[in-house]
């Protein structure tokens, strides 16, 4: 009887832990999941920044002379 009960209380113990390990699958999954729309969204944006980038020419950066700062009057 003692390794009935004892079977039972393991069997619940395991059940526990296949549950929690469900619940930390499911989340991962769907953390996955948001990661790769993120990055199919970050990556239509790069390709559409550099569309535009080429389509005008323009590096998207600012080229400015750089004056020397004379310290004489």
């Amino acid at each position: 009887m003692l390794e009935l009960a004892k079977l039972k209380e393991q069997t619940k113990m395991d059940q526990q832990k296949i549950e929690h390990l469900e619940g930390r699958i499911k989340y991962l999954e769907e953390a996955n999941s948001e990661l790769k729309n993120d990055k199919e969204f970050l990556l239509s944006q790069i390709k559409g920044a550099l569309g535009a980038t080429a389509s005008t020419g323009k590096s998207g950066f600012k080229k400015t002379a750089h004056k020397p700062s004379s310290s004489s009057p």
